[in-house]
């Protein structure tokens, strides 16, 4: 009886799959300034002496660490995993690993493959579930999904800087999926998402519209779940994140 329990509870987390599906970036606040001290180094330091310039060239481009505390339950008083250490590097990008409680490191990779902060997907992740401030990121082969409190972490009442919140993933846009190929999203709907073909008028940039087979604008829906590997990652993500 229980092991039957067990694999109905397995496949129930497995299928609650959020529909729209949610991202996060987890650039801190802070991070993009950062990142970008290397681009404006001559601005920082102003210096004429050389030796003090270097000197703040050096103490301006240091990488730069923030701390985000992962536990079981969406709860303080839960048990902690461990810890996701995010180190910045001017003018390189983001570094982040997970040290469990029982000292194993692990790398958390951007599920993007956008390298440039200076425009949108940077750093972000699929969400598998939300609660008030709390922030569920799924499992990743041997390391079972874990939450996070941002606010309770990176906030205080004091601050002015942006905490990264979980936002849904937009329709009316082209995505690149992995097992449908380039698509443009036309809606999220029950436990299904719309789309069709992404078309040569989706991304025009000052060219005249061009005349569409038909066919190409044809809508097609399928299950959510087909959007999903099967740890509950996206498989697809914006394709063209620098515009034109």
């Amino acid at each position: 009886m229980k092991i039957y329990l067990i694999i109905i509870l397995f496949c129930v987390e497995v299928l609650a799959l959020l529909n729209p599906p949610m991202i996060i970036s987890l650039v801190p606040p802070g991070g993009y300034e950062v990142l970008e001290m290397e681009n404006q180094i001559d601005q920082l330091c102003p210096e004429k002496d050389l030796k003090l310039k270097e000197k703040c060239k050096t103490e301006k481009l240091k990488a730069k660490t923030w701390n985000i505390d992962i536990y079981e339950q969406a709860d303080l008083k839960a048990k902690k995993m461990g810890v996701i250490t995010i180190k910045v590097i001017p003018g390189k990008g983001i570094q982040a690993k997970i040290e469990t409680q029982d000292k194993k490191s692990i790398d958390l990779l951007s599920e993007t493959e956008n390298s440039d902060w200076g425009y949108g997907s940077y750093f972000q992740f699929t969400v598998s579930a939300v609660k008030g401030d709390w922030v569920q990121l799924p499992k990743k082969g041997l390391m079972p999904a874990f939450w996070f409190n941002l606010k309770h972490q990176w906030g205080s009442d004091k601050s002015t800087e942006i905490i990264p919140q979980p936002e849904l993933l937009a329709s009316d846009m082209v995505y690149e999926s992995k097992k449908h190929g380039s698509i443009y999203i036309i809606k999220f709907q029950g436990n299904n998402l719309i789309y069709r073909e992404e078309n040569e008028n989706d991304m025009l940039c000052g060219e005249e519209q061009k005349k569409i087979d038909p066919e190409k604008l044809k809508e097609i829906t399928k299950p959510i779940e087909e959007f999903y590997n099967e740890e509950g990652h996206l498989n697809l993500w914006i394709k063209y994140s620098k515009g034109c």
